[in-house]
């Protein structure tokens, strides 16, 4: 009985047989590309983005909170028609307070702050970021002197005076009492009161 032969492949079938894998899997990785690539490009975009927030954060807060090493940005609110950013501050794994963008209408501009409290909210430091007020009034809410004022003040109680003791007060620059109270009660002590409702609420969470 004669054994049926095996056929053997030719040159020609061998490159055809190649030629179609290769397409397959030049299909096949196009295919994947064509998934994977938008979500690559959004989650690099994404980390740029977070890192210019990063990079933008700490150029605004690094003055009030020297030691942090992470601005975790937690939201936003509208204060005045002006966008009011908020953060949570760290150092290492350690919270180190929190700060928040405070804006006041003043005598004769918005007053833009920012503010930084401790953990327990209580008044950690101030900036004033913008402010139009009148020259040697109402504009020397610049000066160190009154913005010390505010360090460790209990924002609840919080208020200006223009005479007496100052344990819960700030005492208004002289005849400038419309513009310390507008960075004071307006700006400073509104800020800070939303965001303690909002971190006790635990209504927050970290943007990405």
């Amino acid at each position: 009985m004669t054994r049926a032969r095996t056929k053997q492949p030719t040159v020609t079938s061998s490159f055809v047989a190649l030629l179609a894998l290769l397409v397959f899997f030049v299909v096949f990785l196009s295919a994947v590309n064509a998934v994977t690539a938008p979500r690559i490009a959004a989650f690099e975009r994404a980390q740029k983005e977070r890192e210019a927030q990063q990079a933008l954060a700490a150029r605004v807060l690094r003055p009030l909170f020297p030691e942090a090493t992470l601005f975790v940005k937690l939201g936003a609110t509208t204060f005045h028609d002006s966008v009011a950013d908020y953060y949570r501050i760290e150092k290492g794994p350690v919270l180190a307070g929190y700060a928040i963008h405070a804006f006041g209408k003043g005598y004769q501009s918005v007053i833009h702050a920012i503010v930084g409290v401790n953990p327990d909210f209580s008044i950690r430091s101030i900036r004033v970021i913008h402010q139009a007020e009148t020259e040697g009034l109402g504009a020397r809410m610049l000066e160190d002197s009154f913005l010390r004022e505010f360090t460790g003040k209990d924002p609840q109680r919080l208020h200006v005076i223009t005479k007496g003791d100052t344990a819960d007060a700030v005492m208004a620059i002289t005849a400038a009492t419309i513009s310390s109270r507008a960075l004071t009660e307006d700006a400073v002590k509104t800020a800070i009161l939303f965001l303690e409702q909002r971190i006790k609420n635990n209504a927050v969470t970290s943007v990405p």
